[in-house]
């Protein structure tokens, strides 16, 4: 992801975040319970936020890493111990 894509996405969901505690946070004295209350609330909300918007994203993504395995083919979905073509040094 280039940076200037990764730093929108950052202050989208920092600014969310910001409207939501501003809207949610309690006045005055509060309890030790309500605030952790609210703590997971929003953390679920957050979690929710960038699952919704990172994973599709990811998701879309070639499957593997595309890096070269040992044995000189492509490594896909599988790591290079479990690669058809073992390495001619040994392992495999």
């Amino acid at each position: 992801m280039e940076e200037q894509k990764r730093q929108e996405r950052i202050r989208r969901l920092a600014d969310r975040l910001a409207e939501r505690l501003e809207r949610e946070w309690p006045e005055g004295e509060t309890h030790v319970n309500d605030l952790e209350e609210l703590a997971e609330r929003v953390g679920r909300e957050v979690m929710r936020d960038i699952s919704t918007e990172v994973i599709p994203e990811q998701s879309e993504r070639p499957l593997g890493n595309q890096s070269p395995c040992a044995c000189g083919a492509v490594a896909l979905v599988y790591p290079a111990s479990l690669c058809p073509q073992p390495w001619k040094g040994g392992g495999g």
